[in-house]
């Protein structure tokens, strides 16, 4: 017998809202921990918050916008330990 098994939905970060006004929100599979990182140019990369996920959106705080200049985010899966 096979079964095959829906496949587990993605993860993934999404920005909405305008300006200077950002709502940031992080969609991970329940249970994980996730590591949003920041960076300015692409290349170093610093840990800005850590997201347990549960399978809804979870929101995350706006206080990454410290100027006017670019900022990129990236999330990471923490390694079970």
């Amino acid at each position: 017998t096979i079964r095959i098994l829906p496949s587990p939905r993605r993860p993934y970060l999404a920005v909405s809202g305008a300006g200077r006004t950002r709502q940031f929100a992080l969609r991970g599979l329940a249970g994980r921990t996730y590591t949003v990182q920041r960076s300015t140019d692409l290349e170093k990369w610093t840990a800005w918050a850590d997201v347990t996920g549960n399978s809804s959106e979870v929101l995350l705080p706006e206080s990454i916008l410290p100027d006017a200049s670019p900022v990129y985010l990236r999330c990471v899966e923490k390694a079970a330990r």
